[in-house]
């Protein structure tokens, strides 16, 4: 059902970049079970329990590397793309399970702190950051729920956007009346829009556009052989053709190496192209 209600959220948005959290999954599920073809996907899987997880999914046409050395101890994993006039923009996703998890908190807060220091690195992460008590009432501006539990987190949580110059661009509510599931960014000027829009669980998500403009991979033109429809009978008489000719050549008192490859390659080549259809297709660089 869930594959089902991804595919049509896909369909409908179109996005280049899909950031998830809490995705439940493990070793024993395929990213091709969830995700349709055209995604590159990157996970980091919870380990020795069940739920958690995170997950991003980049269009297969975008250059994108993962970067493990800005990982922390929580769960949380970057990409980085490759922009034109944007120089790079490293993608984020983090899942915090609870709101008392200061452990998290604060590895949030070393993998932040390494992210930060790449020099002129445009940051956009995403996930559910699990802060209830925060009201977001416009971009970047926040106020603390009346009677609103763990406070100090809250608090530690607010001033680690203000260190990095973070901002949190979600305003509405994504999960009944709360706003747990949050975009951070260090170039706000450059979000075009920000929506909630409705999920594929129990929590709405947002869509998030930026005006970047991604670099694609460029894709050559080649033949492709098919291999199925080839006349290998052909091919082989051709090949105990020139087997007896090269027995000759070699017999011959004067025999040339070099010659006799270039015969064998020449022949080789013309009875591929010959009796093994090709068809026209594309790969990257």
């Amino acid at each position: 059902m869930k594959q089902c209600r991804i595919s049509n959220m896909l369909d409908s948005t179109k996005p280049d970049i899909i950031i998830g959290t809490e995705t439940w999954l493990d070793s024993s599920i395929k990213s091709s079970e969830i995700f349709p073809r055209g995604y590159k996907i990157i996970r980091k899987d919870r380990v020795g329990s069940g739920g958690g997880g995170v997950l991003i999914a980049v269009a297969s046409e975008l250059n994108c590397e993962e970067v493990p050395e800005l990982d922390t101890n929580c769960e949380i994993i970057w990409v980085k793309l490759t922009l034109i006039g944007n120089g790079t923009v490293y993608v984020g996703s983090y899942y915090r399970r609870n709101v008392s998890d200061q452990d998290s908190l604060e590895q949030l807060d070393a993998s932040l702190t390494r992210i930060c220091s790449v020099k002129n690195a445009n940051i956009v992460i995403g996930g559910d950051f699990n802060f209830p008590a925060w009201e977001w009432k416009t971009k970047g501006r926040r106020t603390l729920k009346p009677n609103a539990a763990y406070v100090n987190l809250h608090d530690q949580f607010g001033d680690m956007l203000d260190n990095h110059n973070l901002t949190q661009l979600v305003t509405g509510p994504t999960r009944i009346d709360n706003t747990l599931d949050l975009i951070i960014v260090n170039c706000p000027c450059k979000a075009i829009r920000v929506e909630v829009i409705p999920g594929v669980s129990d929590h709405d998500a947002v869509f998030l556009e930026l005006d970047m403009r991604p670099v694609t991979l460029n894709q050559n033109l080649r033949p492709i052989p098919i291999y199925e429809k080839a006349k290998w009978d052909d091919i082989r008489k051709d090949l105990t053709d020139v087997y007896a000719t090269l027995q000759d050549m070699y017999s011959s008192v004067n025999h040339c190496a070099n010659s006799m490859w270039e015969l064998f390659r020449n022949n080789l080549t013309g009875s591929v192209s010959k009796h093994i259809p090709h068809k026209t297709g594309s790969m990257p660089n």
